[in-house]
């Protein structure tokens, strides 16, 4: 089998972009690299050594507080 590439980004989404930010620059060790929010989405992105980004979305329509989160 051929070896897998590389992967140059990944995102997911988070029930609050502002919530989850601490928490993944704690796990990566790093500030963002970008936090940019244009209206209908709000992202935060991370650059991993090796040149990987991982990013966090906030999208719109997400429920009010307390509900479950659905992706």
């Amino acid at each position: 089998m051929p070896d897998f590439p590389g992967l140059g980004h990944v995102a997911v989404t988070v029930r609050s972009v502002q919530a989850s930010t601490p928490w993944y620059a704690a796990l990566f060790g790093a500030a963002p690299v970008l936090d940019e929010d244009t209206g209908p989405w709000h992202h935060v992105v991370w650059a991993l050594p090796g040149g990987s980004l991982i990013g966090i979305h906030e999208h719109p329509g997400k429920t009010d507080e307390g509900d479950e989160f659905s992706e």
